[in-house]
């Protein structure tokens, strides 16, 4: 690394966790539920079109922030997209706290997946849980 260069976990506007730490870190998680048998979850969450997603991303930031396990794991990647990551939870859980965010933060879309049956790596979970929000055109975030 170069003399006073510092790696970022924290992603600015935010506070929650940089899109190369989530990543690292499901991976870490996804290794941990296929070796234990254990549920791991991933959700993708954004403003709902047609709502003022400035305001909306500051709503969910917060409620990410006020409302998530110390287990779970909580990403924004820009453009109103957030994404969690929910160790011990399957993917009929995930989708209760999708809801549950939903009753703080009515105007948002969603998609989960979980581990194993939709993908062992982080890629693969992102990737499905992004197909299933309504009318996902957006690129996959960079690293």
């Amino acid at each position: 690394m170069e003399a006073g260069r510092k790696l970022v976990i924290y992603e600015r506007d935010t506070g929650l966790f940089a899109y190369w730490f989530i990543s690292l870190r499901c991976e870490e998680e996804c290794y941990r539920a296929l070796r234990y048998g254990r549920p791991l979850s991933v959700a993708v969450i954004e403003p709902a079109p047609d709502t003022e997603s400035w305001e909306a991303t500051d709503r969910i930031t917060k409620t990410l922030q006020e409302h998530l396990r110390k287990a779970d794991l909580a990403g924004y990647l820009g453009n109103g997209r957030f994404v969690m990551v929910l160790p011990e939870t399957d993917r009929a859980g995930a989708l209760l706290f999708v809801e549950r965010v939903r009753g703080f933060v009515p105007d948002i879309q969603a998609g989960v997946s979980g581990c194993p049956e939709d993908g062992r790596t982080f890629s693969e979970l992102y990737e499905t849980a992004a197909a299933r929000l309504p009318d996902d055109e957006r690129p996959p975030p960079k690293s």
